[in-house]
C-alpha cells in the first residue's frame, strides 16, 4: 500500500506544482477579460500586475504589444505614500513573455523586435520624467524561476530622497530606475532598457545581494546614473552571468570619487561570467571605467567582448579594476578608447590573466607622466599572453602601448607591440614602459613603436628580465636613446636571446653598471654600445635572415602564425639562427619551452636554439609549389584533404594539422613522400563539428620545412534537417524527424522545460539516410519544452516545440 500511497501523492504535488496555466493580456481587455484560455478572453493592461501575482509556479503570462504601466506597490516592500512608488513585480516559478502580435498560439511565433511590448514608468505627464515611477520593476526575493523575456523597460526614474524598507533592510528610492532586486534572482532574457535614470546607482538596474542571475539577449541603451553604473550597479554579493547582451550610450555623471562604470559598477563579493557582450560609447566622468569598473575583492570571468568608444574621465575607459578583482580575460577586444589614464585597460589589484584580447587604437590623455594608451597597470601582477597591442597613444604621458607603475610586476609573454606612439616632448616608451617592480618579458615582438624621448619600442628602470624578444623598427626621439631598447640603469638588467635590428638612432642603450648587466646572447649592431663587464657575453652582431620584413604578418594577416615576416629562415648558424647554448646559460630562466607560434624550441638532442621570438627557421613555402585543397565529403561528415607537390623528391614527409581556432594546430596524419609521386589524398573521419583550419606542413632534404597556407572549412553537420512533427503535441507521443543523416551512430535526446528540468533523457541509434523516431512523452505537463539533441564530433540541435 505504501508504494501506491506515495506514487499518488507524487502525482498530486504534480499537478499543483505543473499546471501550466497560459494567462493573455493585451491594451485593452475582451471577451471574458479573465486572460484565460485564449487572446480572445485577454486581461486589460492594468491587470497586468494582478496576473503575474495570480499565477501559480509553472504557469507563463503571454503580453501583448503595448505600453504598460505599473499600477499597484510592489509585493515584498513597504513604506510606498505615492503612485511613484508603483513598480512591477515577478512572482518565483512564473515566466512572463512579451513580444506578441496577440494571436499566436506558440511562443516561437511572437517577434519581440517587430511587437515592442513595453513596461513603462512615465505614468504622469507624458514626456516629464520628474513624476515617473522610481523603478519600474522591483523584486524581492525570487529565484531564476521567475523569468522575464521580451520587454522594453524604459522611463524609470530613481530620485527619491525617502527610503522604502524590503521589511529587513531599507534602501534609497535614488537606486534602480528600471529594475530594483532585493535578494533575488529572477532570469532577464530579450529585454530593452532604455533612458531610464537614477540619481544615485544604477540606472537601469540596481541589485543588491542577488544569487547567480543570468541576464541574457538584453539590450541597455542610454541609461544614466549620477552615482555608480550608468546602466547596472551591483552590490554585496551579486554574482551575474550576462551573455550576448549590449551596452550603449550610458553614462555616470558623478564629478569625483572612487565610483564610476559607465555601463556597469560591481562591488566587492560579485563573481561575474560576461560573454559575447559589446560596449559601445559608454560613459564615466571624472572617475574609473568608462564601460566597466570593478571596486574591490571579486571575480570576473570575460570572453568574446567588444569595447569601443567608451570614455572614462581619469581610469580605463574599457575595463577598470582595484582592491583585489581577479579577472580572466580573454579574446576580448578594445579598441578607440579614451581615459586620462589607461586608454583600454587599468588594473589596481588582484591577480588578472589577459590572453588573447586586442588593445588598439586606444589613447591616454594625460599630458605629461603616467600615461597606458592601451593597458595601465598599477601595483598589480597581470598575466598578458598573446595580446596584440596596436596603435595606441599616449598624448604626452609614458608608455603608448602598456605603462606599469610603481611595484606593479606583470608577466608579457607571445605577444606583439606594434605601431603604439608616445607622443608629447617629455615621452618615453612607445610600446611599453615599466618601473619598479619586476615580472619578466618573454617571446614578445616589438616592432614600428616610437616616443619623442627615450625607449622606442621598450623603457626599463627595473631588473625585469627580457628573453627571446624581437624589436624591430622602432624609433626614439631625435638625440636620444634606445629606438629598440632603453635602459635608466636603475637595477641591473637581464637580457636574453634577443634580436634587436633597424631600430633608431639606437638599437640597444644602457647607463646600467657593468658589473650589474647580465646581457647574453643577444644580436643587435653596435658592437661598442654597453659597457664591458659582468655578464656579458655570447653576443653577436649580425644581419638576422627575417623572412620577410615587408609583411610582418604574412599572408594570413595574423601575428604569431608559422608565416611571419620576423621568423628567421636559414638553418645555418648566423644572425641568431641556433646562436642560444643549451638552458643554464641565462641563469634560472632557460630556453622558453615554445616560441610565439607555439613551437617547442627543445626538441630532444637540439643542442641550440634561435635568438629572438620564434623558432626553426621557418621557410614558408611559395603556394606555386603547392595545391592544397580541404572540402566536406559527400558522406558521413567528413573532411577530404589532397595535395599536389611540384618539388620533386626533395620532400620526405608530410603532416596534415587541423586547428578548432586557426592559432594551435595539431598533427593528424603523417606520410611519407615517394619520389615517383606528385598527388596525395587524406580523408579526416575525426574532424569535430564546426568551422576548422587545416595546415600541411612539409620536411625537406636537409631538415628544412615548409608550411603551406592556412585553409578554412565548415563541417558538413551530421544531419541536413531535425524536425519535431508535429511540435504542437496533444498526445502522449509525437514524432522526431532527422533527415539526411550523413553519419550513422548514436545521439542523446533529452527534453528540458523552461525551469531546467529534464523530461527525456536517453538515446537513439541513427542509421544513414532519414530517420523518424517515436517520442513517448509520457504524462508531461502543459508547457513549453526545448529538445535537445547531441551527437559525436560536438553536433547540436535545439527544437522547441509545446504539449497541450
Amino acid at each position: 500500500m505504501k508504494p501506491r500511497y506515495l506514487l499518488g501523492l507524487l502525482m498530486f504535488l504534480s499537478s499543483v506544482s505543473y499546471g501550466q496555466t497560459k494567462h493573455f493580456v493585451k491594451q485593452t481587455a475582451s471577451g471574458a477579460g479573465t486572460g484565460l484560455g485564449s487572446w480572445a478572453n485577454a486581461a486589460g493592461a492594468a491587470q497586468l500586475q494582478g496576473i503575474i501575482a495570480g499565477a501559480a509556479s509553472g504557469d507563463t503570462v503571454w503580453v501583448a504589444m503595448g505600453v504598460y504601466h505599473p499600477t499597484t506597490y510592489p509585493a515584498g516592500f513597504t513604506g510606498g505614500t505615492t503612485t511613484r512608488d508603483y513598480a512591477f513585480a515577478l512572482t518565483n516559478g512564473v515566466a512572463v513573455y512579451g513580444g506578441f502580435a496577440g494571436n499566436e498560439t506558440y511562443l516561437s511565433q511572437r517577434n519581440v523586435s517587430l511587437y515592442v511590448t513595453s513596461l513603462s514608468g512615465d505614468i504622469g505627464v507624458a514626456g516629464v520624467i520628474t513624476d515617473n515611477c522610481y523603478h519600474v520593476i522591483a523584486t524581492y526575493n525570487v529565484t531564476t524561476t521567475a523569468i522575464l523575456d521580451g520587454f522594453k523597460i524604459d522611463s524609470g526614474y530613481a530620485n527619491g530622497g525617502a527610503s522604502i524598507s524590503d521589511g529587513g533592510q531599507t534602501f534609497s528610492q535614488s537606486e534602480g530606475a528600471g529594475i530594483c532586486d532585493m535578494k533575488s534572482q529572477p532570469t532577464l532574457a530579450n529585454c530593452t532598457f532604455v533612458a531610464n535614470q537614477a540619481t544615485s546607482e544604477g540606472g537601469a538596474i540596481y541589485f543588491n545581494n542577488c544569487n547567480a542571475l543570468p541576464i541574457t539577449n538584453c539590450t541597455f541603451t542610454t541609461n544614466t546614473a549620477g552615482g555608480n553604473g550608468g546602466a547596472i550597479s551591483k552590490e554585496t554579493s551579486s554574482p551575474i552571468t550576462f551573455t550576448n547582451c549590449s551596452f550603449t550610450g550610458n553614462q555616470t555623471t558623478v564629478a569625483a570619487g572612487t565610483t564610476g562604470g559607465g555601463a556597469i559598477y560591481s562591488a566587492s563579493g560579485s563573481n561575474d561570467v560576461i560573454t559575447n557582450c559589446t560596449f559601445t560609447n559608454n560613459k564615466s566622468a571624472n572617475a574609473y571605467g568608462g564601460a566597466l569598473f570593478y571596486n574591490g575583492t571579486s571575480t570576473l570571468t570575460m570572453s568574446h567582448c567588444m569595447f569601443t568608444q567608451n570614455n572614462a574621465g581619469t581610469y580605463g575607459a574599457g575595463l577598470a579594476d582595484i582592491g583585489g578583482t581577479s579577472f580572466t580575460v580573454s579574446n576580448c577586444n578594445f579598441n578607440n578608447n579614451a581615459a586620462l589614464y589607461g586608454g583600454g585597460i587599468y588594473s589596481n589589484g588582484g591577480s588578472s590573466t589577459y590572453a588573447y584580447d586586442t588593445l588598439a587604437n586606444n589613447t591616454a590623455t594625460s599630458t605629461t607622466g603616467a600615461g597606458g594608451g592601451g593597458f595601465y597597470v598599477d601595483g598589480t601582477n597581470p598575466i598578458i599572453s598573446h595580446c596584440w597591442f596596436d596603435a595606441n597613444v599616449t598624448n604626452g604621458g609614458n608608455g603608448a602601448g602598456q605603462y606599469d607603475n610603481g611595484s606593479a610586476s606583470p608577466t608579457d609573454s607571445n605577444t606583439v607591440f606594434q605601431a603604439n606612439i608616445a607622443k608629447g616632448t617629455t615621452s618615453n616608451g612607445g610600446g611599453y614602459y615599466h618601473t619598479g617592480g619586476t615580472g619578466f618579458f618573454v617571446n614578445d615582438v616589438f616592432v614600428d613603436n616610437a616616443c619623442a624621448v627615450n625607449g622606442g619600442a621598450y623603457y626599463n628602470n627595473s631588473s625585469q628580465p627580457v628573453e627571446n624578444c624581437t624589436f624591430y623598427n622602432n624609433t626614439a626621439g631625435t638625440g636620444d636613446h634606445g629606438g629598440g631598447y632603453y635602459d635608466v640603469g636603475g637595477s641591473g638588467i637581464k637580457f636574453y636571446n634577443n634580436i634587436l635590428w633597424n631600430n633608431a638612432p639606437d638599437n640597444f642603450y644602457s647607463l646600467g653598471a657593468a658589473g650589474s648587466m647580465k646581457l647574453k646572447y643577444n644580436n643587435f649592431p653596435e658592437a661598442a654600445s654597453y659597457p664591458v663587464g659582468g655578464s656579458v657575453v655570447g653576443n653577436i652582431h649580425q644581419t638576422p635572415p627575417f623572412y620577410n620584413t615587408g609583411s610582418y604578418v604574412g599572408a594570413d594577416g595574423k601575428w604569431a602564425t608559422l608565416d611571419d615576416g620576423l621568423h628567421l629562415t636559414t638553418a645555418a648558424d648566423s644572425g641568431g639562427v641556433d646562436a642560444v647554448p643549451p638552458s643554464g646559460t641565462n641563469g634560472s630562466y632557460g630556453w622558453p619551452g615554445d616560441d610565439i607560434v607555439g613551437t617547442y624550441r627543445a626538441d630532444p638532442g637540439k643542442d641550440s636554439a634561435d635568438m629572438g621570438a620564434y623558432e626553426d627557421g621557418i621557410i614558408p613555402l611559395p603556394l606555386s609549389l603547392v595545391q592544397f585543397t580541404a572540402v566536406p565529403a559527400s558522406e558521413g561528415g567528413a573532411i577530404d584533404l589532397s595535395w599536389s607537390v611540384t618539388a620533386g623528391g626533395a620532400v620526405t614527409r608530410f603532416q596534415v594539422t587541423r586547428s578548432t581556432d586557426g592559432i594551435i594546430f595539431q598533427t593528424i596524419a603523417s606520410e611519407l613522400a615517394d619520389p615517383n609521386q606528385d598527388t596525395y589524398q587524406y580523408v579526416d573521419n575525426t574532424a569535430p563539428d564546426g568551422v576548422l583550419y587545416y595546415r600541411l606542413v612539409m620536411t625537406y632534404a636537409g631538415g628544412t620545412t615548409g608550411y603551406s597556407a592556412v585553409l578554412e572549412v565548415t563541417r558538413t553537420s551530421l544531419a541536413a534537417s531535425v524536425q519535431i512533427r508535429p511540435n504542437l503535441v496533444e498526445q502522449r507521443s509525437t514524432t522526431l524527424y532527422v533527415g539526411g543523416v550523413k553519419q550513422a551512430g548514436q545521439v542523446m535526446i533529452h527534453a528540458v522545460d523552461l525551469m531546467g528540468r529534464t523530461w527525456i533523457n536517453h538515446p537513439i541509434t541513427l542509421t544513414l539516410g532519414d530517420n523518424y523516431t517515436l517520442l513517448d512523452l509520457g504524462d508531461m505537463p502543459r508547457g513549453v519544452y526545448y529538445l535537445v539533441i547531441t551527437g559525436a564530433n560536438g553536433w547540436r540541435r535545439v527544437l522547441p516545440f509545446e504539449k497541450e
